[in-house]
């Protein structure tokens, strides 16, 4: 049931306390553990993934380790967007500017949307070409084709649930996003055999079971701010007409735009290497071996995502020691 806005404006409150007022350790922690959690399930899925893919066959592996780079290219600009607004949101909602948090969050939603329907028409019309680009030979193309129409098509979704999962960390709920990921990761696993093998769907089966999984993501982390359980609102009416603002997320989101974007780039450039060099057997190799970094990468990021909000809320509110000590604990452990 929606809350009402008396209820609303207590819980805000109560929240507004305990991001200042909760030693730093513990605020941290319970913030930090959660989101970890949550990649790891991330990361458990994709590995899923590639798992069941592998029972095809050599190409269709190498085939879904080059469609990845279409996907990190997704996930940089949506997971920018994401962190760019979720700071700003952090600090204004710890200045107790939640009009301007409301703004900030329902402008980068939007602008998610619209970068992921931008991404798909362009990625569509220019498929099979920007495969080639990325190293795919003519053994690897039936099944990369199948696997990067489905990705691209759940682009504007994809995007739009990382903007709506990085709002909720930056208001201090990062148990509530935990849920809403946790979820169509857990799905994502059992729907690939499934449509792999049950409907022999090859590796389209398992792009759908991924385009599926997010949706219902989406679809759990946007009734969390419609039933009234995030502190503020995402609304058509909220959204800025002022380019600054837009520049304002970009800018702060932007360098977590180039580390993945940078990342995209590495794994595109070793993939078309490594399959000149052995082929899709090669191809495949490396499609494995990166699951293994990309779970030690996670885990440093969902504890750095803990941390984020703690220092954000606190800057906002003048709590400037508090900032730097959430820092330095983070800091510590990692």
């Amino acid at each position: 049931p929606m809350r009402s806005p008396k209820d609303a404006s207590a819980e805000s409150e109560a929240q507004y306390r305990r991001m200042l007022e909760t030693p730093i350790p513990k605020l941290v922690s319970s913030l930090a553990v959660p989101t970890v959690i949550g990649m790891l399930i991330t990361v458990v899925y994709n590995t899923a993934d590639t798992y069941f893919v592998s029972q095809i066959n050599k190409s269709a592996s190498a085939a879904v380790g080059a469609v990845y780079a279409i996907m990190a290219i997704i996930q940089a600009l949506g997971y920018g967007l994401g962190v760019g607004a979720g700071s700003l949101i952090s600090r204004k909602l710890g200045a107790k500017e939640n009009a301007a948090a409301q703004m900030y969050a329902s402008s980068a939603f939007f602008a998610a949307v619209a970068v992921g329907c931008l991404i798909t028409i362009s990625g569509l019309l220019v498929l099979e070409p920007f495969l080639r680009l990325l190293g795919c030979t003519d053994t690897m193309m039936p099944y990369a084709i199948p696997y990067a129409r489905y990705i691209l098509l759940a682009a504007p979704v994809n995007c739009a649930t990382f903007v709506l999962n990085n709002t909720l960390r930056s208001e201090g709920f990062s148990l509530l996003s935990t849920v809403g990921i946790s979820t169509g990761g857990i799905l994502n696993m059992v729907l690939d055999p499934i449509l792999i093998f049950g409907l022999d769907m090859g590796t389209g089966g398992a792009a759908l079971a991924t385009m599926l999984s997010q949706m219902v993501s989406f679809c759990i982390l946007y009734a969390m701010f419609l039933s009234g359980r995030s502190i503020i609102r995402i609304r058509i009416g909220s959204v800025s007409r002022s380019f600054a603002d837009y520049k304002m997320i970009v800018t702060t989101g932007l360098p977590t735009i180039c580390r993945q974007g940078l990342g995209s780039l590495a794994a595109a450039v070793l993939n078309i290497q490594a399959i000149g060099y052995g082929g899709d057997a090669a191809g495949a190799a490396i499609t494995i071996a990166g699951k293994i970094y990309v779970l030690v990468r996670n885990i440093c990021i969902g504890f750095g995502q803990g941390f984020q909000p703690v220092a954000g809320y606190n800057y906002g509110a003048g709590r400037r020691g508090r900032a730097w000590r959430s820092f330095l604990f983070a800091s510590q452990v990692m």
